[in-house]
């Protein structure tokens, strides 16, 4: 807004100028984005294109379940897997453990990747060590948790509590826990 005067006293008179036609910012981005996208050419997905996209992802899992599966029946004769069959309790819940540690971690690291918070190497790192420390933290308490589970569905049928059982299978799935965190 400017009032005209000509090196005298200020007049009432005034003269707007208009500088923006669209004052608003947010329309005028969300209308420059929507060129971007149209420009973007995105190609259609099919059916097919789907199928053969999941087709080899649900191969290799598969195969990994079985090859599980011929290891548990070869290792089921081990002396621990016959002394403390609460071992058996424990072995599903640990192999979903690691599946569940590295979606949650990735979930986090590419949700902070899209927010912007990993601009910089500094901010990468921090937010790497950060999340690595909680998927460790939140590893321990799920192992641990497991232990619990696999003592007490271990006591329910025989209707006895072995201590060192339970030292054993809290130790060996805290541990089995934490090192399939670090192998993140």
């Amino acid at each position: 807004v400017r009032k005209n005067s000509a090196n005298g006293p200020l007049t009432d008179d005034l003269k707007v100028e208009v500088v923006d036609s669209e004052p608003l910012i947010a329309a005028r981005e969300s209308r420059e984005e929507g060129q971007k996208r149209s420009e973007m050419k995105h190609k259609e997905e099919t059916s097919l294109t789907i199928a053969l996209e999941c087709f080899f992802p649900y191969l290799v899992a598969g195969f990994g379940m079985v090859a599980a599966g011929m290891v548990l029946d070869i290792v089921q004769h081990w002396p621990v897997f016959i002394q403390v069959s609460e071992v058996f309790i424990l072995v599903p819940a640990l192999l979903g453990l690691k599946g569940n540690l590295e979606m949650t971690l990735a979930s986090r690291l590419s949700t902070a990747a899209n927010l912007g918070y990993m601009d910089n190497k500094r901010e990468q790192w921090r937010l790497i060590m950060g999340n690595m420390a909680l998927t460790q933290a939140q590893a321990l308490v799920v192992g641990f948790l497991a232990a619990v589970a696999a003592i007490v569905f271990g006591w329910i049928p025989e209707g006895k509590f072995d201590l060192h059982h339970a030292f054993l299978l809290t130790a060996s799935s805290m541990v089995t826990a934490s090192l399939a965190c670090a192998i993140l």
